[in-house]
């Protein structure tokens, strides 16, 4: 069960408080991230992604592996284990294959032909920031496996945390409730433009944390206040992709 990958980060936050270890507390938000958050995810998608768009989309064929959610298991926990028994660059070991995967995954169910639904399409774009993401990962594990200067900074964490979790997690509400309520299964300007919404967020911040990119003007990663994350905010969050 993931929430024994939940568990697992949570004692590591109460270790990490009780005897003031900094890098346990970040290591307790990479657990809740890798070996909870992600794979629940995939698999709340693997199960009903494939299922709604058989219901939507005529003559679709579903996919659903055997195979699918152990190799899940295997690179998230995976990626947790190589980030912090080894170091970031060894994380390609587990994220090269999860890109394939994920890639594969998204163009198998479905992805251009979901556009023929607005509430499906959300469903399987927010599947999409999943390789998105995980690209990031690897294009920034690469450099530092070659002992380069190149760096994503936290475009990684926010492809993973706003574009995959939180977008999925709107799409797969808005689907539930509207399913449950006996509602027509049709997104309404709202959740459309919401979900999009979310999405330009995540573009924005993926921007804001490329220096080599024309970002500087609009100051983005300070926000509308110019306000600043604390340093050990900040501390705890670089250690989390």
């Amino acid at each position: 069960s993931w929430l024994g990958g939940g568990a697992v980060g949570l004692a590591l936050f109460i270790a990490g408080m009780y005897w003031g270890r900094q890098t346990w507390i970040a290591a307790a938000f990479s657990a809740a991230l890798w070996l909870c958050l992600v794979p629940l995810t995939v698999t709340v998608c693997y199960r009903l992604i494939p299922f709604f768009s058989s219901r939507a989309l005529p003559g679709y064929r579903m996919f659903q592996a055997a195979w699918v959610l152990p190799l899940v298991t295997a690179f998230s926990i995976g990626h947790f284990l190589l980030r912090w028994g080894f170091g970031t660059p060894w994380c390609l070991i587990s994220d090269l294959p999860f890109l394939g995967l994920a890639l594969y995954l998204s163009i198998r169910w479905g992805l251009l032909s979901s556009f023929r639904n607005q509430l499906l399409a959300m469903l399987h774009v927010g599947f999409a920031w999943l390789p998105v993401a995980l690209a990031l990962y690897v294009a920034r594990g690469l450099p530092s496996a070659l002992g380069g200067p190149f760096s994503l900074g936290f475009a990684p964490l926010h492809a993973l945390g706003i574009g995959f979790l939180t977008s999925t997690l709107l799409a797969m509400a808005t689907r539930v409730s509207l399913g449950h309520s006996g509602r027509p299964l049709e997104a309404d300007r709202v959740a459309w433009w919401t979900f999009w919404g979310i999405g330009a967020v995540a573009v924005l911040r993926i921007c804001s944390a490329l220096p080599w990119l024309l970002t500087r003007p609009l100051n983005i990663r300070h926000g509308v206040a110019g306000g600043r994350v604390p340093k050990i905010a900040g501390d705890l969050v670089r250690h989390l992709a």
